[in-house]
Formats: structure tokens, C-alpha cells, sequence
């Protein structure tokens, strides 16, 4: 008689199923949690931009007339902003769209795709104007 205990390969292989199993079932909801931090980040990012701009506009009557996020930075900081957040949560960079007369500016996230859909903005697009999401997380429009 075998008087050895352990595992026999079919229980083993048994064990090994069962935990690819799982992972399998948890992996989508651990990508969706990631990209929900993501977009969270950059919901936090654009919020933080655009309360600068709104204390800009409360000092100078206008909003700054910058091309790009890194003039922006240099017009906000440190005055209105310790540090502007350049780059979205998935590492794209972040944009800064104002009209010609200073009284609208707008703060596109360009997603997860990091791109333009043609001409317009995808569905994943975040977009932050005159103090409010306009595109975007549904609980932040208002």
C-alpha cells in the first residue's frame, strides 16, 4: 500500500483551471476599474485647471489667450495654480482652446483613444467650458 499523501496531477491541474478561471472572469473588471481611475484623474485635472481659469478671469476680466497647455501653465502658475496638470490620465497631453476675445475657453481630454474622431470629439472625450463639463462623466453635467 502507497503511504504517501499529496496532490495527484489530475487535482493539481483541477486547482491550476480554477484559478485561470477566475482571473479570466476578474480581468475585464480590473481593466474597467483602471480606466475609471483614469478618467477620474483626469475629471480632477481639468476641474482644477478650470477653477484657476475662473479665478484668472475674476482678476484680468478674461480668460489667457494661450495656445497650448505649457503657456497656460506659465500664465497660471504659481499665482492661481502650484502646478498645471499637463498630461490626462492615460498620458495624453491635455488641450487649451480659448476665443479670440478671452471670454470662452475650452479644456478638451482627448480619452483613451488620445485622438480627434474626424473633426469632432469621440465619445470618450471629456470636455470642460464655461465652468462645466459639457462632455463627459455623466454625474459631473449639470
Amino acid at each position: 500500500m502507497n503511504s504517501e499523501k499529496g496532490f495527484t496531477l489530475i487535482e493539481l491541474m483541477i486547482v491550476v483551471a480554477l484559478i485561470l478561471l477566475l482571473a479570466c472572469l476578474a480581468l475585464p473588471n480590473l481593466v474597467a476599474a483602471m480606466d475609471k481611475g483614469k478618467r477620474n484623474v483626469t475629471v480632477a485635472n481639468i476641474r482644477q485647471v478650470g477653477q484657476a481659469l475662473e479665478a484668472y478671469a475674476i482678476e484680468h476680466n478674461e480668460y489667457p489667450r494661450a495656445t497650448s497647455m505649457e503657456e497656460l501653465a506659465a500664465v497660471l502658475e504659481p499665482e492661481f495654480l502650484k502646478s498645471t496638470p499637463l498630461p490626462d490620465g492615460w498620458g495624453h497631453p491635455l488641450l487649451y482652446e480659448c476665443e479670440a476675445n478671452g471670454q470662452v475657453f475650452t479644456i478638451p481630454a482627448l480619452g483613451k483613444d488620445g485622438s480627434r474622431q474626424g473633426s469632432g470629439l469621440a465619445p470618450d472625450d471629456i470636455v470642460f467650458a464655461d465652468g462645466r463639463f459639457i462632455l463627459g462623466p455623466e454625474d459631473e453635467k449639470s
